[in-house]
């Protein structure tokens, strides 16, 4: 019992003496865990903040902070990690909009996507500079995969992958782990046609249509006009929820080379909190 009121004690004590991660003794205090977990969230929530400012702001040793981050952001990353999940078909087909429902689409229930995450280029190994160069926005970038369910909830999502990688070939890792009641269906951006072929239940996915000239396919009927503009209502869902993740400074606008290594907690964290409480990041 004494030991545990001593534990509590140290954890609400600013003030505690301890020993540097270079060796020295009595050159600053450390913090108790709540405000070594703060040290972690201030360099998810703010841009490019560098190490020696929350040291200086909490009065320790920059090297102290290095020791508190590398021990929280993967904490906290994990945490963010087993937020995201996918909930039961029960639960997806109770929640889903009664805008979904009024554009046709009753039975879907996850809509997916990919997005970037601009990063600093790595100028001094040429493999990992030209594996981070990322067609599509024609820059270093990350790029996450992830599927939302229609109330905006992240469901299942992948870890940052270098922008090289295809997001076909992303679609085809991420569709193992998409396992629901094969009645229910998926939505998905026009860039992966044949997603549905990687789906344990096969499920039926809703894709725009999307034209082509030089096949003679150069504008939209009617119908398919009306199936794109519903599609486009329900996959608003999943770039909210890429808006909400990018709120955290680490991962926008652009990652600093420094800050790599904290990358994928972050993003794993800023999925999970979303699910926790999305309201209060809007």
């Amino acid at each position: 019992m004494e030991m545990a009121e001593q534990d509590a004690a140290n954890l609400t004590t600013m003030n505690v003496k301890c020993t540097h991660a270079d060796g020295r003794n009595g050159l600053g205090f450390s913090l108790p865990f709540f405000d070594q977990m703060l040290c972690a969230l201030w360099k998810f929530k703010a841009k490019h903040v560098t190490n020696s400012t929350i040291a200086t702001w909490f009065g320790v040793h920059p090297k102290t902070i290095q020791t508190y981050l590398r021990k929280w952001c993967p904490l906290l990353g994990s945490t963010g990690r087993a937020l995201v999940f996918i909930p039961s078909s029960q639960y997806l087909k109770d929640t889903q909009p009664d805008l979904m429902k009024d554009n046709g689409m009753a039975n879907v229930v996850l809509a997916g996507d990919c997005t970037e995450v601009v990063t600093e280029t790595v100028r001094k190994h040429i493999l990992i500079q030209g594996q981070q160069y990322a067609d599509k926005s024609h820059c270093s970038a990350a790029i996450g995969c992830s599927f939302t369910t229609t109330r905006g909830g992240t469901a299942v999502a992948l870890d940052l992958a270098l922008g090289r990688a295809s997001e076909d070939q992303l679609t085809q890792i991420i569709a193992k782990y998409i396992q629901i009641d094969p009645d229910l269906e998926l939505m998905y951006d026009k860039g992966c046609p044949h997603i549905r072929a990687y789906l344990p239940n096969f499920n039926n996915v809703l894709i725009p249509i999307f034209l082509r000239p030089s096949q003679g396919k150069d504008k939209f009927t009617d119908e398919e006009a009306s199936h794109n503009r519903a599609c486009a209502t329900g996959r608003y869902v999943v770039e909210v929820s890429y808006m909400r993740v990018k709120l955290w400074g680490l991962i926008s606008p652009v990652v600093a080379r420094e800050d790599f290594h904290y990358l994928n907690d972050c993003w794993w964290w800023a999925l999970g909190y979303n699910n926790l409480c999305y309201k209060l990041v809007r």
